[in-house]
């Protein structure tokens, strides 16, 4: 799937943990490879409007994972993903694809300018939940 959208350059990752396939990477944990180590917020504000092909989101699933991964960071933890969205639909340019991981297929929306064109179901088997990966393509921006 992300090869098929072209994840890579121009492309930009807020929670890459040690993922390098966006030309773009961030995650709080200064161990990780990433380019940056700021908050997803932060991070995507550092990027123009309309300047990005794509962003990838695949933060914690739930305040559980958000606790346990990013567990020590204090004010750089990320607790509600309204401001990642936000920032998210104003950084990709039009035609360009923000592609969310999580429990819920709910992306961006359609209020911020975004189309869902695929959803994926991964099973992981077990007792292991579901991941539900959405694909929106920016279409229109919202006002700023």
């Amino acid at each position: 799937l992300l090869e098929r959208y072209d994840v890579g350059d121009g492309w930009a990752d807020p929670f890459a943990g040690k993922s390098n396939l966006c030309a773009h990477t961030n995650d709080m944990n200064d161990d990780m490879p990433a380019s940056s180590h700021l908050d997803a917020v932060e991070f995507i504000k550092g990027f123009a409007s309309n300047s990005l092909d794509g962003i990838v989101l695949d933060p914690p699933y739930s305040l559980h994972q958000s606790q346990v991964t990013y567990q020590g960071y204090g004010e750089r933890r990320v607790i509600a993903l309204t401001p990642v969205y936000d920032n998210a639909a104003r950084a990709v340019r039009n035609g360009g694809h923000i592609i969310s991981f999580g429990f819920g297929s709910n992306g961006v929306s359609k209020k911020r300018g975004a189309e869902i064109v695929e959803v994926l179901l991964v099973a992981h088997g077990g007792h292991h939940n579901d991941t539900i990966v959405t694909v929106e393509r920016m279409n229109q921006h919202v006002s700023e």
